[in-house]
């Protein structure tokens, strides 16, 4: 029978002739053997182990098959190959046999020097086949149990270590003594932890099963020995937080460890000062990984206590970082049905808490759609239908949280448009976990490294960093940058003011816009220095009241220079950039045009701000009793118009002022002429603005939604139209003044009923409109908003003196819409084109982001996005005859100054070099197994595995967005 199994195998015959061939041996074995001789039997065990041991996968295979038969027929030829000796030899694989049919060929001692796995395979094939009447098997657990920590020490791979795990696992009484469980369980974990996985994807089930055998092992020491755990826990820590990159089969172990121990181990992980930091974001974005591990079903339970409990102890900056490295590879997740619940429970968290900026979110946008409809197509309509609404629900969450975005969520919203959106009361409700973003004092590098990206090519803008709230800011500066004429004049006229000013730092952003190559410009000291002192650092504030305060901080700096122009043509500037202060003399420059043409050089002594923006109305009241006449002339910087509001919601104190109460004044340089047109959206009595940017956060206050005002989700009417024209007719016409409003006459001494009427005297450049949309409800003592649209013209005609007769034609150069549905929430963001060098160019300028749009997109804006609405209106006087054939192209960069285009030419050059070495860093990097898959191609489906959703996947409430 020895011949038959040794010609059978060394023949040519295909695979499939040999297998019959062999089944027919194995039959006749099974009949035969037990009547043969002792020698015979001999021979045919020995030609059996020859080709287990040595020959290649087949024959392996059927071998294990064959002696697994045929080992319990012969007792007696195993208690005489496998003495004492015979048995030490097989451990260290150096068992010699003797020659097996006598020929000197065949003789060749085949040593026991191939992997683990083959002798592991033996050594449980006489194990399992042997009866406790045979010597040799009554020897083997001793001898293993002193040779086991030397066998998994000197397996170099999974495949070996695992074939002694299993032995192990499989017959405890092979065990060593406990004493030695933990270095067992040390030698276990770093076997998962080092034995990466770099073979095809065919491999895959193999190599997971591989690892469990392994972790079944590890459980079965904790199980027998529960006070290796802990420590073993401390040793799982000390490896992911390790420099050197771990395998992910790691996340298979937390299927074996209590989850009653999950609180307690991360509490006291995350309180020990002796973990630094970057140990501790090392660790975390590794178990994020595990995710990606097939069987991983219970991995998400111990990240959200470690993000719960760094969250709790304001580690908000490591918990940014770990979510702008891991998010993408957590989303690929979602493609594989075994690890989707999980996955699932991680985004989540990470998108609700990441308020940085919307880029997290706004990054895997486009493969939403794509991801919904490879789900849809599996067949688990019940617990994939959970999965999906979950995921529509965190979209909603998402642009509720992050606004001001119609054209990236257009698409989006079309993809999830079968899952109705959840009310208001219900996002604010899933909001209520922590924001990262709350902490004043943490740090936004990581926001740096998140906008590393080059200017975007399409657009060829550059956006703004939003540093904490500071849209009202961005959105406002992308404005007045896409004002031709005014980015004219600062470039080239800013140089005559010290350095440190706020037209030179206006100066450097403008330059760092035109210049950079960087995605968005971090304009820190334009926040810094720019910002009214009553505005408090971090908190949203109302873009209209920055803008009035700005532009008269501007002018109120350049005509105080004006001001000091000596006789002899001179102005005194100190040089900032002189160490010993000295003074410098330049020759005067001559000062901004009251057109924004660049090519009119005609000098003047009005600033560029004066020049541009500030226009002049006449306020004339006549008394109904005397007759008498009394009028001022105000310089504006805006025109407030009011909306229409309800009977409950009645503003107060007449055109141009706050509703709600008096305004507060504005802050201004003494000496100063205008006077700012506070709109509704006025500072508190602290003299700070209620908003909060880009979202509702943590104690975002619920309010009813079935208030038509404060819920645009939930309207059961739809919204008022107003038309801009009437709007401004509206507001030139004559106001009665009487009842709770009548005029003080002084010719009379008393109240009287008077008729009150503006006059437009003199118009602006950029005439700027603000639509008062905030209002004081009184019967909810707050300050709601008016979602009311506003039909915004692309051009209008303003009168003069009150006479048709003397009108000025103005274009549309730009909108700053507001995002939010009151005056406690909300987010700012810009449409503006070039007038006149491009004026069918439209962009959306949302912090960060640019991209083009239409003019039809903004027309429709309010009816796709019911809360972004229309705030700021900025129009520009429309080309005369007079400037007909004078251009206004240039875009500025050849005025940047020497040293500031130098400054950013050296930034660009740091920033290009910075960005070739994170791409080598990403490609460096890149996993090459499927444990950590490659963020480039989406993982394939695991093989052999089923769907599910996990622990509890059919009752999935993830953060409560299964409403």
């Amino acid at each position: 029978m020895d011949l038959f199994l040794k010609a059978t195998f060394k023949s040519d015959q295909p695979r499939e002739i040999k297998r019959k061939l062999l089944n027919n041996i194995k039959k006749t074995a099974v009949q035969t053997l037990p009547n043969k001789s002792l020698e015979e039997r001999t021979k045919t065990i020995y030609v059996a182990i020859h080709f287990l041991l040595g020959g290649d996968v087949f024959e392996n295979t059927e071998c294990k098959k064959f002696l697994d038969l045929v080992l319990p027929l012969c007792h007696d030829v195993i208690e005489a190959m496998f003495t004492t000796n015979s048995i030490e030899m097989l451990f260290d694989g150096t068992w010699k046999e003797p020659q097996i049919d006598g020929t000197e060929d065949e003789s060749a001692q085949f040593m026991l020097r191939i992997l683990v796995s083959r002798r592991m395979d033996l050594i449980d094939l006489l194990l399992s086949g042997g009866t406790k009447k045979m010597v040799a098997c009554q020897k083997i657990p001793l001898i293993f149990q002193a040779e086991t920590i030397k066998l998994l020490y000197d397996s170099q791979d999974h495949k070996t270590f695992a074939s002694v795990c299993q032995v192990l696992t499989k017959h405890p009484q092979c065990m060593p003594p406990m004493s030695k469980g933990f270095a067992m369980c040390t030698l276990s974990l770093h076997a998962i932890s080092d034995f990466q996985f770099y073979g095809n994807t065919d491999a895959v089930p193999s190599y997971i099963q591989d690892v469990a055998q392994i972790a079944e092992l590890l459980q079965l020491i904790w199980k027998k020995e529960p006070a290796t755990l802990i420590p073993s826990l401390q040793e799982i820590f000390k490896i992911i937080s390790a420099e050197k990159e771990p395998s992910n089969a790691l996340g298979y172990l937390v299927k074996f460890i209590p989850v009653e121990l999950t609180n307690t181990v991360v509490y006291q992980i995350v309180h020990d000062s002796s973990i630094s930091d970057s140990a501790m974001y090392l660790a975390l974005t590794r178990m994020t990984m595990w995710l990606s591990w097939p069987t991983s079903s219970r991995a998400h339970i111990w990240i959200l206590r470690f993000f719960t409990e760094l969250a709790e102890a304001k580690k908000y900056a490591m918990l940014i970082d770990v979510t702008i490295k891991s998010y993408k590879q957590v989303f690929l997740c979602l493609r594989m049905p075994m690890i989707r619940h999980s996955a699932l429970e991680v985004l989540v968290y990470m998108l609700l808490s990441y308020r940085v900026s919307p880029d997290v979110f706004h990054s895997i946008i486009a493969d939403i759609p794509q991801m919904i409809a490879s789900i849809e197509k599996e067949n688990k309509a019940d617990v994939n239908e959970i999965h999906l609404k979950t995921l529509a629900n965190l979209c909603y969450c998402q642009m509720y949280l992050h606004t001001g975005f119609p054209e990236l969520y257009t698409s989006l919203l079309q993809a999830i448009k079968r899952f109705p959106r959840p009310k208001r009361i219900e996002m604010d409700e899933a909001l209520q976990v922590t924001s990262w973003s709350n902490n004043k004092e943490a740090t936004f590098h990581e926001v740096e490294q998140f906008h590393f990206d080059v200017r975007s090519k399409e657009t060829d803008r550059a956006g703004l960093v939003n540093l904490g709230n500071t849209c009202f800011l961005n959105s406002i500066t992308q404005a007045l940058f896409m004002a031709n004429g005014f980015r004219y004049n600062i470039l080239k006229y800013s140089c005559r003011l010290p350095h440190g000013s706020k037209m030179r730092l206006l100066e450097k952003t403008f330059a760092s816009l035109l210049l950079t190559e960087r995605l968005a410009y971090e304009p820190k000291d334009l926040v810094e220095y720019s910002r009214p002192p009553w505005f408090i650092s971090g908190s949203q504030q109302d873009c209209s009241e920055y803008l009035k305060y700005f532009l008269d901080q501007l002018h109120e700096e350049e005509k105080s220079l004006l001001q000091n122009v000596t006789r002899s043509g001179e102005t005194h500037v100190p040089n900032d950039d002189s160490s010993h202060g000295d003074v410098q003399t330049t020759s005067a420059v001559p000062v901004a045009m009251e057109t924004d043409q660049p090519e009119v050089t005609t000098p003047s002594t009005r600033s560029i701000v004066s020049k541009l923006f500030h226009g002049k109305s006449k306020i004339i009241i006549l008394c109904q009793s005397c007759r008498g006449e009394s009028s001022r002339v105000e310089t504006f910087v805006d025109i407030a118009l009011p909306l229409d509001v309800s009977s409950e919601s009645t503003p107060v104190g007449g055109k141009g002022g706050c509703v709600g109460g008096d305004p507060p004044k504005l802050p201004t340089t003494e000496g100063s002429n205008v006077t700012p047109f506070i709109n509704s959206a006025c500072s508190s009595s602290e003299g700070t603005s209620a908003f909060v940017d880009d979202a509702p956060i943590k104690g975002f206050p619920v309010q009813s939604h079935d208030d038509v005002i404060e819920d645009p989700y939930d309207v059961t009417s739809p919204p008022k139209s107003h038309n801009l024209v009437d709007m401004i007719t509206n507001y030139l016409s004559e106001e009665t003044m009487e009842g709770d409003n009548q005029y003080f006459c002084s010719h009379c001494n008393r109240l009287q009923n008077a008729i009150k009427r503006t006059e437009i005297i003199e118009l602006p450049t950029y005439l700027v409109i603000t639509l008062m949309r905030f209002t004081y409800n009184t019967s909810e003592q707050r300050r709601t908003k008016i979602i009311d649209n506003v039909n915004i013209a692309l051009d209008i005609t303003v009168p003069l003196r009150g006479s048709t007769d003397q009108q000025q034609s103005y274009n549309l150069w730009a909108i700053v819409v507001h995002s939010g549905t009151s005056a406690e929430s909300g987010h700012y963001y810009c449409y503006a084109r070039q007038l006149p060098s491009d004026p069918d160019t439209w962009y959306l300028f949302n912090d960060s982001h640019v991209s083009l749009t239409s003019y039809s997109s903004i027309e429709d804006l309010s009816a796709r996005f019911l809360r972004d609405t229309a705030y700021v209106l900025m129009y520009r006087k429309a080309e005369g005859s007079e400037s007909e054939g004078l251009s206004l192209s240039l875009d500025g960069k050849d005025l940047v100054c020497k040293e500031l285009a130098a400054a950013i030419e050296a930034d660009n050059n740091m920033f290009l070099k910075e960005l070739t070495k994170s791409k080598n860093r990403s490609n460096s990097s890149a996993c090459s197994n499927v444990l950590g898959w490659n963020n480039d191609n989406p993982p394939p489906p695991p093989p052999s595995f089923g769907g599910g959703g996990g622990d509890g996947g059919s009752t999935f409430q993830s953060n409560r967005l299964v409403f």
